[in-house]
């Protein structure tokens, strides 16, 4: 049983054994043995049923070890709180997402972990669906990180009370921190590049108008909507301006660094 082939493949083993020593049985067990039987009196029905009960045994290990591996490399945290708002159970992604072990917030309130500006849209969201089992919520909050940082999280929840397998309202969620942080940076950027006196226009690789501030939309004619996703080439109203927009998009394609230019 110990043999690293018998312990790689996964194959379940069933111990016969002629000798009747409840030590051997025991040590077999331990050592990975899935049943043993003696061979005295051993009948087909008997070694029917051993066989049966141990390939369940390995299906449903595997199928727990698997579930187990899944939530903890989940980006999902999913939650089971009391009525009350207490944390009866939690995925082991936890500590992948927040940082926590499943044990440390076992039996602790989920609104103190709860950003205190985001509790009372959190309290009304738990308050509906016990006033109404059939409702789900969705909303954003921010919740506790074990660094002490807060992570903003997007967040499901459904009452489960009358479930005697859960008795619980299950809430899910999963880190949207960065994107929601990457977009503020954006807005601001945006919000400053506006603010300048001078055209700024942006293109991708292809040459299409992706960025037209406000001062490009005086300096030029053209709306930020009539501009964006046009060629850049095709709003410049001279065939020697197109040219050189032709060739300023080619040296940019090769990676060559341009100056200032003039258009």
């Amino acid at each position: 049983l110990r043999e690293p082939a018998v312990e790689i493949s996964g194959v379940p083993v069933i111990l016969l054994t002629g000798l009747g020593s409840r030590e051997i049985d025991q040590s077999a067990l331990e050592a990975g043995a899935a049943d043993f039987l003696p061979k005295q009196g051993l009948t087909l029905v008997a070694l029917e049923r051993s066989i049966r009960y141990a390939v369940e045994r390995r299906r449903r290990m595997h199928n727990e070890a698997r579930l187990g591996a899944l939530q903890a490399n989940s980006r999902e945290v999913v939650f089971i709180v009391s009525e009350d708002g207490v944390i009866r159970d939690v995925s082991p992604s936890i500590r992948r997402v927040l940082g926590f072990q499943p044990a440390e917030k076992t039996g602790t309130s989920i609104l103190e972990e709860v950003h205190p500006e985001d509790r009372p849209r959190v309290e009304t969201s738990f308050r509906d669906i016990l006033r109404d089992p059939s409702m789900s919520r969705t909303f954003q909050c921010r919740l506790r990180h074990a660094d002490g940082d807060w992570r903003i999280l997007d967040m499901w929840a459904d009452n489960y009370l009358d479930n005697p397998n859960v008795r619980g309202l299950v809430l899910g969620c999963w880190d949207v921190t960065v994107r929601i942080r990457q977009k503020e940076q954006l807005e601001v950027q945006a919000r400053l590049l506006e603010a300048v006196g001078q055209a700024i226009i942006a293109t991708d690789a292809q040459g299409r108008v992706t960025y037209w501030n406000s001062a490009a939309e005086r300096l030029y004619g053209w709306s930020r909507e009539a501009a964006l996703g046009r060629l850049i080439t095709e709003m410049n109203p001279t065939d020697e301006n197109r040219s050189r927009a032709d060739d300023i998009l080619r040296k940019l394609a090769a990676g060559n660094p341009l100056s200032l230019i003039h258009i």
